[in-house]
Order: C-alpha cells, then sequence, then structure tokens
C-alpha cells in the first residue's frame, strides 16, 4: 500500500511540475510576441500621401491626419 501511495504522489508532483512549466513558457511567449508586435509596428511600411513614395511609419510624419514624408513633402 505504500508503494502505491509513493507512486501517487510522486505521479502527482510531477504533473504539477510539468503544468506549472507550460505556464511559465506560455507567458515567456506572450511577452515575447508582445515585443515582436511592438517592433513590427515600428517597422510598418506606410505610403506617403504627397508623393506615394513607401516610408516607415517611425520616419513619416502626419500632416491634417495623413503620413507624409519628412523631407521631401513639407
Amino acid at each position: 500500500m505504500a508503494k502505491i501511495l509513493v507512486v501517487v504522489v510522486v505521479l502527482s508532483l510531477l504533473f504539477l511540475w510539468i503544468k506549472s512549466s507550460r505556464k511559465i513558457s506560455k507567458t515567456e511567449n506572450k511577452q515575447k510576441n508582445k515585443k515582436d508586435d511592438q517592433q513590427a509596428l515600428k517597422s510598418d511600411m506606410i505610403k506617403c500621401a504627397k508623393c506615394q513614395t513607401y516610408i516607415q511609419i517611425n520616419d513619416s510624419v502626419m500632416s491634417n491626419g495623413k503620413y507624409i514624408c519628412p523631407n521631401n513633402c513639407e
């Protein structure tokens, strides 16, 4: 009877350990995906409203609610 109890306890602890490690990895993946999304937003390409060339959104300037080139179109 004691052997069965030891096996059940060991299996329970193993199950809990695996379950907690998956939870940690899911949290890490969410944080990584969030960083990747923020990085993608910084490097998104948009079309200039005046000259129709594509520029990175973080390099553009907003004028009258539209994105334009910082040097050529101002």
